[in-house]
């Protein structure tokens, strides 16, 4: 999909990106025996880092933005209820992920044992489900508003002050 607005543009590229990554980690879980995988082994490494940098970094500051910059235009449309249904997700998608995160943290560092790899699956599954509905929820709802209520300057403010985030 192609937006018109670069902010929107932005924001749906960001939840393609987190898409194809929680596929991947949702392969590693489904292929993964009862207590891990090896974590010496560079590509799983990488993978599980590239998680744990998105779910701290990239997933957290989205979710920073479009609460401090999103929802605030969408509640002077009158969107209340989808403001308030994604920041609810969002109470709920980031505790999940920052579990997830600090266990795969620790899993990078210690390799992961039978106990916390048991939690990353639980946790990391959670996370990618409700992750996974959730960009969808705003693909289909928020994005297509935005582009209709912003205007090419603050648009172009929005996608700058996203850029530096």
């Amino acid at each position: 999909m192609t937006y018109t607005r670069r902010c929107v543009q932005m924001l749906y590229e960001d939840h393609q990106a987190v898409m194809a990554l929680a596929s991947e980690i949702d392969g590693l879980l489904g292929r993964t025996g009862r207590d891990g995988p090896d974590m010496g082994d560079d590509a799983t490494h990488q993978l599980v880092s590239r998680a744990v940098e998105a779910i701290e970094h990239e997933v957290t500051d989205h979710f920073a933005f479009e609460e401090k910059s999103m929802f605030p235009l969408l509640r002077e449309e009158g969107e209340d209820e989808i403001c308030d249904h994604l920041d609810e997700d969002h109470r709920v998608i980031l505790p999940l992920g920052k579990s997830a995160a600090a266990i795969a943290r620790k899993g990078l560092q210690e390799g992961f044992d039978h106990d916390s790899w048991q939690k990353f699956v639980h946790d990391a599954g959670e996370f990618i489900e409700r992750i996974l509905a959730h960009a969808e929820k705003e693909d289909m709802a928020m994005l297509p508003l935005l582009e209709d209520i912003l205007d090419a300057e603050t648009d172009m403010q929005l996608a700058e002050e996203y850029a530096s985030a």
